[in-house]
């Protein structure tokens, strides 16, 4: 069975998310809320596949830990596909700069957001 990592650090971004990777593929789904709890999960198993957001810390407009995030994976030596949502559509190439394989605008998650998990899973 697939594995997935979610996160956000939004409760209603990984319902969304979980709600469209069930449509598509039996999988089992980990959720961090922040980004050491999404380093914890990395330390103690393996993905096929990472959905992450960019903006986290809820309140603390501006942060990026996410960037951080997707390059400890690649600096790590990971292959697994990174899909990046977020709100704002002007992170679209920095994200892909940072090693993520996909970017998806949150306004646009869906189809946009199944296309792409679809992708990777299959």
């Amino acid at each position: 069975m697939k594995k997935i990592l979610v996160l956000d650090d939004h409760e209603k971004w990984h319902i969304l998310a979980e709600r469209d990777i069930a449509y598509i593929a039996d999988c089992s789904i980990d959720h961090a809320y922040s980004l050491n709890q999404a380093m914890d999960l990395l330390k103690t198993g393996s993905y096929s596949l990472i959905v992450s957001d960019i903006n986290l810390n809820m309140g603390s407009s501006g942060s990026q830990e996410g960037l951080y995030f997707i390059k400890y994976i690649r600096e790590s030596g990971s292959k697994t596909p990174i899909i990046c949502v977020s709100s704002g559509k002007c992170l679209e190439s920095i994200v892909l700069q940072a090693g993520a394989d996909k970017f998806v605008a949150k306004s646009e998650f869906y189809p946009e957001f199944i296309k792409a998990v679809e992708g990777y899973l299959k």
